[in-house]
């Protein structure tokens, strides 16, 4: 893995957590204790975890987690495949089963003309498709919340910055906070630049449209503002989402006690 190892040493800590080989990792306890937690519930967020390491493996079972949720398609998946980690479960949550060139056209294309809308328009896509992902995601923390877990897609951005926020809004997470975090990612991926030019560098789709690629790889705070007015205008909230998935009142009430009250048996 190409990285610049300066940039890495300079990430704060926290939130950022060392996961070798794993790009973009943080934990969320420190934004989850703004809410007024004093044990809050162990959960990672991170870019994909295809490139970890022995030693990555073991700061990761060391961080408490037990369970990586994986929001990347099946696509992504065959061609960076998670591997087996002793003591923890890999668990497949894709928010979309594509990601074709011309998709990624269309996003570029929408990125370029209107980034905010272009935004908006892709993260309503994946609430509208993530019942099953983002739905096993809050099944976890209302079930087992002694179990910490990771949740990531490629970068760590847009598939787990959806999910992010809708449990930080539960966890009574300003929107201050929230946008803080999400905009972190300009941090956490610029150890990771080359590298990520160097895979995207044959991809006929990101020569096309170099703008739309640099917008997509951004992490502006205007928008996470523009969505967690979106999901409380458009979808009741996160509350008001949960809801939507199927979640009774008792569910949501026991998943945001959860997120910021660790079961310490």
């Amino acid at each position: 893995m190409s990285v610049d190892v300066a940039a890495l040493a300079a990430l704060p800590s926290p939130p950022f957590v060392q996961i070798e080989g794993v790009l973009n990792a943080r934990a969320l306890d420190t934004v989850l204790s703004t809410s007024g937690s004093l044990v809050p519930m162990r959960i990672v967020r991170a870019g994909e975890v295809a490139r970890i390491t022995p030693q990555g493996q073991d700061q990761l079972r060391a961080l408490g987690v037990k369970r990586i949720f994986d929001l990347r398609s099946n696509t992504e998946k065959e061609k960076a495949p998670t591997p087996s980690i002793d003591g923890v479960e890999v668990y497949s949550a894709a928010i979309f089963d594509w990601y074709t060139p011309e998709q990624m056209k269309s996003i570029f294309l929408s990125l370029e003309s209107d980034q905010l809308k272009g935004f908006m328009d892709r993260y309503k896509q994946m609430l509208d498709n993530g019942a099953s992902g983002y739905g096993a995601i809050l099944e976890h923390v209302r079930d087992r919340p002694q179990d910490g877990f990771l949740v990531h897609c490629s970068a760590g951005k847009d598939r787990t910055g959806v999910i992010v926020a809708v449990l930080l809004s539960l966890a009574g997470v300003t929107d201050e906070a929230i946008v803080e975090d999400y905009a972190m990612t300009r941090l956490g991926l610029a150890p990771y630049e080359a590298l990520i030019a160097t895979r995207f560098a044959d991809k006929e789709e990101w020569r096309a449209h170099p703008e739309g690629g640099r917008r997509l790889l951004s992490a502006e705070p205007a928008t996470m503002t523009e969505f967690l007015r979106v999901l409380r205008d458009q979808y009741g909230g996160a509350e008001g989402y949960c809801a939507k998935l199927g979640f009774s009142a008792e569910d949501i009430a026991r998943i945001k006690a959860n997120l910021v009250t660790r079961d310490m048996r």
